[in-house]
Formats: C-alpha cells, sequence, structure tokens
C-alpha cells in the first residue's frame, strides 16, 4: 500500500471552517484512492503547530503533499520540506463565494509563495490546482502515490512581431531616476517581496525610499476627519458598492489613501509597495486593498506587501504603454 505525508496549511484570518472540510475531505480521497495518510491531524496555522508537524515528520516518505487548505505563508513549507528527498506535491484548492466577497480561502496564493520559496531552496515541486471531488485530481494523486509526479502541462508560448528595439530602449530610459517607496519589511514567508536595491539602481537607475510600518500608521492615524470622510464620499462615488461595505473598514483604507498620498508626493513617488499581512488586518482591523486600488488608479503603481519587484514591473509595463495596471 503506497504512503503519503500530508501537510494541511491554513490562517485563522481565513474561513477555518472551510479549510477543514477541504482538509477531511483530501484525506478522505487519499484514503480511498488506498493510501496510508501520514502527518498531522489538524490544520498547521501557528508556528507552535509547524514545530509539531516538524518533530514528527517522516523523513524516509517517497511523497510530500503541502495542502493549502486556506492561504499560508512559505515559512511552514521551508521549514519542513526544504530538506526532504521525496518528491513535493503542491495542492491548492478553488475560491468559492460569492463575486465580490472578500477571498475565504485564498488557497492558490499560498502554494505560488509555497512554490518559489521551494525552488529558491533548491527543491523541485508539482502544483495541483482542484477540489478533491474532482476527476483529475483523484488521477493526480494517484499517479503521484505511484511514484509518477502528474504532468500539470506547460503554459502555452507566445510569439509575435518584436518592438522596435530602439523605442523600448527609449521606454525603459524613462524608468532612470525614479523613486519607488516601500513600506515596512517583506512579511515572512514571502520570499517574493525581497529585493536588490543595488541591482535596481545598476539595471534601471531606479531608487527606493523606506517607511515603516509604525509610521505609515501613525500618518493614518494623523489623518484629518475631514480629509478622511472626503476621501470615503469620492470612493463611494467611484464605486456605489462599497457603501455595501462596512464602514468602519472602508474609512479606514479612506484614512490610508489618504496618508499614501501624502507620502507619495511629498516624496516625488512613482510607485510604492507596501506590507499589507497581517499588520492592517490584525491591527488596524481591514486590509488595505481599496486604498491601493484607488492610488494606482490615480496614477501610481501599488504593489502589495511590499513587493517592489512587483512595483518594478508595473512601471515597466506603464513605460511600455500597457496604460494603468494593478
Amino acid at each position: 500500500m503506497p504512503s503519503c505525508t500530508l501537510i494541511p496549511l491554513a490562517r485563522p484570518t481565513f474561513d477555518v471552517s472551510a479549510a477543514q472540510k477541504f482538509f477531511d475531505s483530501a484525506r478522505d480521497l487519499l484514503g480511498d484512492i488506498g493510501a496510508t495518510v501520514n502527518g498531522p491531524t489538524s490544520l498547521v496555522m501557528t508556528p507552535e503547530d509547524t514545530a509539531s508537524a516538524a518533530a514528527n515528520l517522516k523523513s524516509d516518505e517517497k511523497l510530500y503533499i503541502l495542502f493549502n487548505a486556506s492561504f499560508a505563508d512559505a515559512s511552514a513549507a521551508v521549514s519542513l520540506l526544504s530538506k526532504v528527498s521525496g518528491d513535493v506535491l503542491l495542492w491548492s484548492v478553488r475560491e468559492f463565494g460569492e463575486v465580490g466577497d472578500r477571498l475565504l480561502l485564498n488557497s492558490m496564493c499560498g502554494s505560488n509563495l509555497a512554490a518559489h520559496a521551494l525552488r529558491v531552496n533548491g527543491k523541485r515541486i508539482t502544483h495541483l490546482h482542484g477540489n478533491p471531488d474532482e476527476a483529475h485530481v483523484r488521477d493526480a494523486l494517484s499517479s503521484a502515490l505511484s511514484g509518477k509526479m502528474p504532468d500539470v502541462g506547460q503554459p502555452q508560448k507566445v510569439s509575435g512581431q518584436l518592438a522596435d528595439l530602439e523605442n523600448v530602449k527609449a521606454a525603459l530610459s524613462k524608468l532612470n531616476g525614479l523613486t519607488i517607496g516601500a513600506i515596512g519589511d517583506a512579511p515572512a514567508g514571502f520570499t517574493p517581496c525581497t529585493y536588490d536595491e543595488e541591482a535596481l539602481k545598476k539595471s534601471f537607475g531606479l531608487s527606493v525610499v523606506n517607511k515603516s510600518i509604525p509610521e505609515i500608521f501613525a500618518d493614518i492615524a494623523a489623518v484629518p476627519l475631514d480629509k478622511e470622510s472626503a476621501e470615503y464620499q469620492d470612493a463611494c462615488q467611484a464605486q456605489p458598492s462599497l457603501k455595501d461595505v462596512p464602514e468602519r473598514e472602508a474609512r479606514v483604507n479612506a484614512s490610508t489613501r489618504v496618508a499614501l498620498d501624502n507620502w507619495i508626493m511629498a516624496n516625488d513617488l512613482s510607485a510604492i509597495a507596501m506590507r499589507c499581512w497581517p499588520d492592517f488586518a490584525v491591527d488596524l482591523g481591514a486590509c488595505p486593498c481599496g486604498a491601493m486600488g484607488r492610488t494606482a488608479t490615480s496614477g501610481t503603481p501599488a504593489a502589495c506587501e511590499r513587493d517592489v519587484y512587483g512595483a518594478v514591473t508595473m512601471l515597466l509595463l506603464e513605460a511600455l504603454g500597457s496604460g494603468t495596471n494593478y
């Protein structure tokens, strides 16, 4: 009988009950296929959970399945799986809920982070996306358990006429001398959000100025009520459905938008990259997605999670003629 180690990751800020149901279904499916399922019997959500999982991890397993029952950063993936010799299969499930609702699981984002972090650490991975009740998921797991990692396909290659080289050089030269504002440190387990400031300066002539999370929180708290209210009303007019969002959370976004705009203007910033997770959700009770979107719409590219390279990509696209991008 084949065996595997199933590691279910989740975070308490997402829909834990749904995550638990997906985990239960995943274990049931593997058992139904005929596998002996090792690994944690409950969701891995805290550093203590990760330590417990590490202490009990089978070192000679041929297949490890990292199951993103919800979003999780890559910390657990790296600490648990970067050194194992067996194959690693990342498994994410589909988002559910009504269009316009908050993300209830954000599972694939967690798998993407894990993929990047494990590859950086030299570990080859395969990614499987789908729910336990989908036929292709069952087939892929059966294949992996038999010793053959599933073929998940390759992105379609896109080829076409190349742009004029001189026009491209002229567009890219627009980045020289621009400044990106970076707020906070890269969140733990967000390996794509680290950056090389010297490389940015050498390759594109870009500079980076920094602000800490406590500093931006102080700026947000100092926004006058009339400025916050004016931004809130403008945002509601631009997107009437915003009135269906709890006003307190929407107003956090309004004051954040004002604080960001003040910083952008004071420092002549061409793009920003701000750490959001977990500070805004935990300390301010709201995620700043609306503020970041409004900032981008007004003409300043805004990248989440202090993703400076993401902000650079936005500037590159803008220089090449994309217009506003998010």
